[in-house]
């Protein structure tokens, strides 16, 4: 393996990768968890924050309060852009941070939530090599 192939891209790490959501065509660019913008993002809402609404933040995408308090932070540092996303009669629902925020709200969207989260602490994706040339795309 070459060294380069271990070292972190931080371009990468803020902009994104584009995964796509399993058994569908819709494309996500998701940045990484803990970059710069979603670690000031997180300490500007702790220090707001109850003890409470702090644990609840931990509790993961299953709590409702934990959903909404995250879901700002998450569509505005973590998720880029997407594409290949349309609404039930077929048209195309372009990306916002504000649309974003609103799906990961929903119980409905938390697979989709915890899809996210879960490729946003690859850190594989974020390192060395990029993952669609290796894979010959």
């Amino acid at each position: 393996m070459k060294l380069s192939n271990l070292r972190v891209d931080p371009a990468r790490e803020t902009e994104g990768v584009w995964v796509t959501f399993p058994g569908s065509d819709f494309e996500l660019k998701i940045a990484r968890l803990g970059n710069p913008a979603y670690e000031a993002a997180l300490a500007a809402a702790r220090r707001d924050l109850s003890p409470a609404d702090r644990r609840e933040i931990g509790a993961g995408v299953n709590s409702e309060r934990a959903r909404s308090l995250m879901a700002p932070i998450v569509a505005s540092t973590i998720v880029r852009d997407w594409r290949g996303l349309e609404d039930d009669a077929g048209d195309p629902i372009h990306f916002s941070a504000g649309e974003c925020r609103e799906m990961l709200e929903q119980e409905a969207f938390k697979d989709l939530f915890a899809f996210i989260l879960g490729v946003a602490s690859e850190g594989e994706l974020y390192r060395g090599e990029r993952v669609e040339e290796a894979a010959g795309n």
